[in-house]
């Protein structure tokens, strides 16, 4: 076993050769509403019902770090959350280089027939051939 660290989570991982499909994408915006939507930086490659997990610093302003949730594609660059941020502090890139920059992370994936399935039970288990 390996351990893959995916942002600041640390995943056991059994299975080395295998791949998040779509990879994680930075986020460049995400919009106060009670759906926010998210932009992120290039196209993210995502597809509606997929999970995802936001990784989000404080230092981004908006309190939205950790959170799952799954989505609904408006566009390559956009996507809409169930999640409600009204309440919350606008989002706003810092001045200063991030460490750990905001991205979001799919916990859902493609298979070979375009199927969503959920690539943390699928492949974080321990004899899943």
């Amino acid at each position: 076993m390996t351990t893959l660290y995916i942002g600041r989570l640390k995943v056991p991982w059994y299975y080395p050769q295998v791949t998040f499909n779509p990879m994680p994408a930075k986020i460049a915006a995400i919009t106060n509403a009670q759906n926010a939507v998210v932009t992120t930086v290039a196209a993210h490659g995502f597809i509606s019902g997929m999970d995802v997990q936001l990784f989000v610093n404080s230092s981004y302003g908006m309190e939205i770090n950790n959170k799952t949730c799954i989505i609904t594609v408006i566009d390559n660059f956009n996507f809409s959350t169930g999640l409600n941020t009204l309440q919350l502090s606008a989002f706003a890139i810092p001045a200063k280089t991030q460490e750990f920059p905001a991205q979001v992370v799919p916990f859902s994936g493609l298979n070979f027939t375009g199927v969503v399935y959920n690539t943390y039970e699928q492949l974080a288990t321990p004899g899943n051939p």
